[in-house]
């Protein structure tokens, strides 16, 4: 009987343990998100950045004159590829009136892995690195993925925290509709 005990109480030990373990794997500053959230802006002062892309092209958010809608991802993240078509949708809808920016966290991925997704989901859509993490950490992002919208002059009006996929290009198109007429866009929903 008290072998019983002990190896229960052992086997309980061992559980909470692993449980542990995941938890701090799991709770780094960069995760996927299985919830759809609307996170709260950082201040929306604008800010200025530069980063380069894929294909060689560079972008200074200080040349930018028209609003910018940016996604922050990664390669590792499902949710983020599971929300990729509909981006690169939105992009080929509004080309030209808004500034498109997929910016990985290549800190916490590679170029190649970037550069092959790119090449294997034949991307028109602007993908562009974040290498250091600068750009990251400036727009305060905690989560992939996380979409911040942008006005033309550069304040953050919108953002959306976590998984959706096909479900937020309603949302996202409405937002950008309503940047576009000049409106400010209502805080997610």
């Amino acid at each position: 009987m008290i072998r019983l005990r002990n190896w229960k109480k052992a086997k309980f030990l061992v559980m909470i343990s692993i449980l542990t373990l995941i938890g701090a794997a799991c709770s780094g500053v960069q995760t996927e998100s299985p919830s759809v959230e609307n996170g709260p802006k950082r201040d929306s002062t604008p800010v200025t950045f530069h980063l380069e892309g894929v294909r060689n092209q560079t972008l200074d958010s200080s040349t930018v004159d028209k609003p910018m809608f940016l996604s922050f991802w990664a390669t590792w993240c499902p949710y983020c590829r599971e929300e990729m078509p509909v981006i690169e949708s939105l992009y080929d809808e509004y080309e030209g009136k808004v500034e498109f920016a997929a910016v990985n966290l290549t800190h916490q991925d590679s170029v190649s892995s970037v550069e092959d997704y790119v090449k294997e989901h034949d991307l028109r859509l602007p993908v562009y690195f974040d290498k250091d993490g600068a750009v990251t950490e400036l727009f305060q992002v905690i989560s992939t993925p996380t979409v911040v919208l942008l006005d033309p002059q550069g304040n953050e009006v919108y953002r959306k925290i976590g998984a959706g996929g096909k479900e937020n290009e309603k949302e996202f198109r409405q937002q950008l509709d309503e940047v576009l007429a000049d409106k400010q866009p209502q805080k997610g929903g």
